[in-house]
């Protein structure tokens, strides 16, 4: 019965976690994207992913964030002109758990009987019995695993034009990449 509990709580617990990687959204508790403003053209952009949020992800969402500022910024093109992805690793642990089980048995006879003769008592017991108990515990000391949060960040500086720009990247073609996903 016990391993059946433990089945249907990681069963629960991983479609739960299925379901916990950053979305791209403003910076908030899960992670998301943030910028900030250098001058009129030039900003930093960064994501921040979660535990459950992959490299290739952190990374794809920064470069969709960067080509949708150049658009609400009035641009059409911009270039990376530095970047970084860091990551922050950290082991976790799961709880210790220990269950102990124990179970006895115990029967038992008694007989007794007293005579009296005048001024003294006779007394006469038979007593049988029997007993047995047994217990173990059982200890789960728990798993490690590793968890890497993916932290990326740019700065763009955005273009109307792409003329002598060849290594420019095309806002509104970066975000093709991202429509019905």
């Amino acid at each position: 019965m016990q391993n059946l509990v433990r089945f249907f709580s990681l069963l629960a617990t991983l479609s739960l976690l299925a379901g916990c990687a950053t979305s791209y959204q403003p910076s908030g508790f899960g992670g998301g994207y943030s910028e900030m403003a250098l001058n009129q053209d030039t900003y930093i952009v960064s994501f921040n992913g979660n535990g459950f949020t992959g490299e290739g992800t952190v990374q794809s969402y920064l470069l969709r964030r960067c080509a949708e500022l150049t658009q609400n910024k009035g641009y059409k093109y911009f270039v990376v002109v530095t970047g970084k992805t860091s990551v922050d690793t950290a082991i976790m642990q799961t709880p210790t758990t220990v269950n102990v089980n124990s179970s006895s048995n115990y029967s038992g006879y008694g007989y007794g009987n007293t005579n009296y003769y005048g001024n003294s008592a006779y007394s006469d017991f038979n007593v049988t019995g029997s007993g047995s108990s047994s217990s173990y515990a059982t200890i789960n000391p728990g798993t490690q695993y590793q968890v890497n949060k993916y932290t990326s960040r740019v700065i763009v500086k955005m273009f109307k034009s792409n003329k002598n720009l060849p290594q420019a990247l095309d806002a509104k073609v970066v975000l093709s990449n991202f429509q019905d996903k």
